[in-house]
This record gives C-alpha cells, structure tokens and sequence, in this order.
C-alpha cells in the first residue's frame, strides 16, 4: 500500500531484550531524504537501508543498554590489552560503499584499536588518554584548568560588569 509521501507501510514489534522496534518501508529516495533527520534526537538507535527500502527505529530496553554497555567495555579493555590503545567512539552508522550519508546501521558496540585508536586521540593539540587511568587523568586536567579559570576576584573598588 504505497501513498504519495513514497510510504508503503509500517511495522511494530519488541525485540528478544525487550527493545521497542518500528520498520517503516519506503523507496530508496525517500530512505535517502530521511537520512537528513538528526535522528539521534529523537531514537537510540536507528537504521537507515535505501537499498532494501527499510527505516528502523528503535528504542533498546534497559537490558539491551546495559548488555551493550557491558561490551563496548570488554573490546575496549581487551583492544587496549592487545594493541596498546582503544577508543569507542560513540554514536556513529556504518554504510555500505556508495549509500547516502546519514544512512547505514548504528552499531551496539563499536570501538577503534591499535593505530585507528591512536589516531583518533590526535584532537588539536589535547592528548586524551589512550588507557583507562590516562583518559581518568586526562578529564582530571580539564576540570581542574577549568576550576582556575573559573575562579575569578574582583578587586576593591572595581565595578561589577553590567
């Protein structure tokens, strides 16, 4: 049943972890033109398919968070144990070669290791950790830069700002 938005219908079901899924079916233009959404505003996780003509919306249950959550820190513990270095990089797609940016799948679990970790701690001149102590001691300069910079005196007889 296709109407003029390029729509041909929508389904809804839970996944095996409780996850609520909805697949709306679509042409690939109009899964293109979707792909323009900052969907991360709106759903966890989301999949974007021109080639099959699929949406995926879904919003992962607690169970799925924390199993997911449980394995971005196994990779990343064992990508630093095994290369020297990891980084999850959070919330990114991967897309197959010559699909539309924005679309493709948003992994669970995804993490950066040896080389590719290493080059991602490259972020105009601040060097973030690439262990877990290193990142810990890393934001700990931020915070405390931003403290000193945040304390400020106003000298006697000086005018508050208007």
């Amino acid at each position: 049943m296709n109407d003029s938005s390029g729509m041909r219908g929508a389904t809804t079901h839970t996944g095996p972890l409780g996850s609520s899924i909805h697949v709306i079916r679509a042409d690939a233009d109009t899964v293109a033109e979707l792909a323009s959404i900052d969907w991360n505003r709106h759903f966890r996780r989301v999949c974007l398919d021109p080639v099959r003509g699929l949406a995926t919306l879904m919003s992962p249950s607690h169970p799925h968070e924390d199993l997911s959550t449980i394995l971005d820190d196994v990779v990343s513990v064992a990508g630093s144990i095994l290369t020297g270095a990891a980084k999850n990089p959070g919330s990114l797609r991967i897309r197959g070669q010559g699909e539309p940016p924005g679309t493709g799948m948003e992994p669970d679990c995804a993490c950066y290791v040896g080389e590719r970790a290493k080059g991602y701690f490259a972020v105009d001149g601040v060097r973030f950790g690439e262990t877990d102590d290193e990142r810990k001691e890393a934001v700990a300069r931020i915070v405390r830069r931003r403290q000193r910079m945040s304390l400020r005196v106003r000298e006697e007889g000086e005018a508050y700002p208007a």
